[in-house]
């Protein structure tokens, strides 16, 4: 007698997954998805079909099955549409999981065009921050997400969970840590209600951003890139830690790599001068957060001489990062300028014909005897340099 768990029902057999093979015996009464049945030599329907045989028409249940505990007993079976949470990846390809109680994905579905064309099947199985991990990697290879250009990359994880949110928010920023294309990106996280994804899928729309349009009030045109571009509320997504930034470290070799491919000396330095004041002005931000919040401290406190203090190092701190934002802003304009004095002067420069190393001399002057022919002679001009361009990608 063996055991196994019932995966297909059909009108007169089924397919039954029993250590580790699937096999086709006859359907016998009610028989149920996920059920636990026994048969033995008697019940087969025909031939033992083999795992090579079925693993192509049964993928999908072999990875929930590799993944899942499945402690089923007969008339008490596990469905699909049974989950736990709901967590959308927004990065251009849009992907929806589905979780069980364990942070599993038992359910994978793309919610645009984009994400069709990522190969999601292997996900079904994995837990969720693996899935994160898995869908960004596809995306990289895709081409959808370019992490070494001057782009600010994001990536938008929208949680719909009663009980695990906070679970599954811990997940995905431990696995950031070990991820080298998590770490070369921006990860922000918010929480949604199934309506609101169902709506946005509706729509047609990415189900984080859409749910920030409404709360925020962006425009229809504004990407996520443009949300975060606000420094304010990019502190305030950092501060409460639904934003985790992109690693340090990657964001200055990518920067860096940039600047030092210039060749033109004054975008070089324009480049230079403005990386450096948007980090004099991002370090600002973090100081006037740091001030107001130990403005706050004190007013709970009720001590007048530190509220006096504090207030005092808040308006100081605030002052401060409106100077330099203000120098952030005038560097990024000279760096634009430069920027498209550059382009310009690309366009407009004339592609050099290549001349004869001694035109106009005598063909026997300081020749060798192959002398007269023109050394590069139809050789084109250096091709335009292609420059990069700072736009957002839509998460």
């Amino acid at each position: 007698m063996k055991e196994g768990i019932v995966f297909k029902v059909r009108e007169h057999d089924a397919i039954v997954c029993s250590d580790g093979a699937f096999i086709r015996i006859k359907r016998k009464g009610d028989m149920q998805l996920g059920q636990r049945i026994f048969f033995d030599q008697e019940d087969l329907y025909s031939v033992n079909l083999g795992r090579s045989a079925i693993m192509k028409g049964y993928k999908k249940y072999v990875a929930i099955a590799a993944s899942l505990l499945l402690f089923v007993s007969a008339g008490v079976f596990w469905s699909r549409d049974s989950y736990a949470s709901i967590v959308v990846v927004d990065i251009n390809p849009s992907v929806q999981l589905k979780l069980d109680a364990e942070e599993t994905v038992i359910d994978v579905k793309a919610l645009n065009e984009d994400g069709k064309s990522l190969e999601l099947e292997p996900v079904v199985g994995m837990s969720v921050s693996d899935a994160a991990d898995y869908i960004t990697e596809q995306a990289v290879q895709g081409g959808f997400l370019v992490q070494d250009d001057l782009k600010d990359d994001f990536i938008l994880f929208t949680i719909v969970s009663k009980e695990n949110k906070e679970d599954i928010e811990e997940k995905i920023k431990e696995k950031r840590g070990q991820s080298d294309v998590l770490k070369a990106a921006n990860l922000v996280i918010i929480d949604a209600e199934e309506e609101d994804v169902e709506e946005a899928v509706k729509e047609g729309k990415a189900v984080g951003l859409n749910a920030l349009r409404e709360k925020y009030g962006l425009q229809e045109d504004e990407t996520l890139g443009d949300f975060m571009r606000d420094p304010e509320r990019r502190a305030e997504f950092l501060e409460s830690k639904r934003m985790i930034e992109e690693d340090m470290g990657h964001q200055n070799e990518r920067l860096m790599a940039h600047v030092a491919a210039i060749e033109d000396e004054v975008l070089k330095e324009a480049f230079e001068e403005f990386l450096s004041a948007k980090g004099d002005f991002m370090d600002a931000i973090q100081a006037f957060q740091d001030a107001r919040k130990a403005y706050q401290e004190a007013l709970q406190a009720g001590d007048d001489d530190a509220i006096a203090a504090a207030l005092e190092a808040l308006q100081e701190a605030e002052a401060e990062k409106d100077r330099l934002e203000g120098l952030k802003d005038a560097a990024e304009a000279a760096k634009d300028d430069a920027e498209k004095a550059y382009e310009e002067d690309e366009e407009v420069k004339p592609e050099e014909e290549g001349k004869p190393e001694d035109a106009g001399k005598p063909e026997t002057v300081g020749k060798p005897e192959d002398a007269g022919k023109p050394k590069d002679a139809g050789k084109p001009g250096k091709a335009d340099v292609e420059d990069e361009t700072e736009d957002e990608t839509e998460a």
